[in-house]
């Protein structure tokens, strides 16, 4: 069965990018005295789950295509408004908590420019796709196919 879903402006972000900020929560993470260990726990595994639904988000939706320009570069500008600003702020406040540990690459995956771009390639047209067929002589042995085949279907019918 097939799915066919219609991309809008304003669904685009519910779609692609509206649960991700929601994972880079503030809450919980005021700093005092002795609390910094703590916070550094709850900054990575934001992070990691951050990391782990923008990761399955981009896998399924980098596929999709919106062939028309503009209506993509909207979804998309959209998309980047939504989910960059957030995760800009969140990294400037609480990143170098991350970084301080020897694996502060496993939690600080992308940096913001890499984000955006990311977000920003969603729903291009994937060239190649059909492009490898474009200009392609056919072959004796594909002519001689269809030929057979008009025919075949001409002698049953």
């Amino acid at each position: 069965m097939n799915s066919t879903r219609t991309i809008t402006p304003q669904s685009s972000c519910e779609i692609a990018g509206g649960k991700l900020p929601g994972h880079l929560s503030r809450e919980g993470l005021i700093l005092f005295s002795g609390g910094r260990a703590t916070a550094r726990d709850l900054v990575k595994k934001r992070l990691k789950n951050f990391n782990e639904a923008f990761d399955e988000m981009y896998k399924r939706q980098s596929c999709w295509v919106v062939p028309d320009r503009a209506l993509r570069e909207k979804i998309c500008q959209q998309i980047v408004q939504a989910v960059v600003p957030v995760y800009r702020s969140y990294m400037q406040n609480y990143g170098p908590l991350v970084e301080q540990d020897g694996s502060s690459s496993k939690y600080a995956k992308y940096s913001v420019q890499t984000l955006e771009q990311m977000l920003s390639s969603l729903f291009l047209p994937k060239p190649g796709r059909y492009a490898s067929f474009k200009g392609r002589q056919l072959s004796d042995k594909f002519e001689n196919g269809i030929s057979d085949l008009h025919r075949t279907t001409s002698a049953v019918v």
